[in-house]
């Protein structure tokens, strides 16, 4: 049995951060799709059962908006620079996609710990390397 208070504040998140995958698949997606004419033949996340962590081979900065575009109905959390929770965009990203910090040029076990909880917890973790 949990703390009453803290449950319903991890029910507001998760479905904050639902609703704000959504919103990012309906805007963010339908954009890629059309300037890039993005397809995803015979890929379907809602199929795979669990939490997944995606790990790829980051090449461009679009890679992790194309990856969450292909992951619609399975919203990931992302592991990124902590520079980018201090831009101006930091609070709202974290607030919405509860983001993973990693400090550039530090060991990985602390982010690691934190992402294996997350997944544990029942989240899909995105890590570009």
């Amino acid at each position: 049995m949990g703390i009453p208070g803290r449950d319903k504040e991890k029910q507001t998140v998760e479905k904050r951060r639902r609703r704000a995958w959504n919103a990012a698949q309906l805007i963010v997606g339908n954009w890629g799709i059309k300037k890039f004419g993005l397809s995803f033949a015979d890929f379907e996340p809602a199929d795979i059962e669990g939490p997944v962590l995606v790990a790829v081979n980051h090449t461009c900065a679009y890679d992790p908006i194309f990856i969450g575009i292909a992951f619609k109905n399975k919203p990931l959390t992302y592991i990124a620079s902590e520079h980018i929770l201090r831009s101006r965009w930091g609070n709202l990203l974290d607030r919405y996609f509860s983001i993973i910090p990693h400090k550039k040029g530090a060991k990985g076990s602390r982010t690691a710990l934190i992402a294996m909880k997350r997944i544990k917890k029942g989240d899909s973790v995105f890590l570009a390397v």
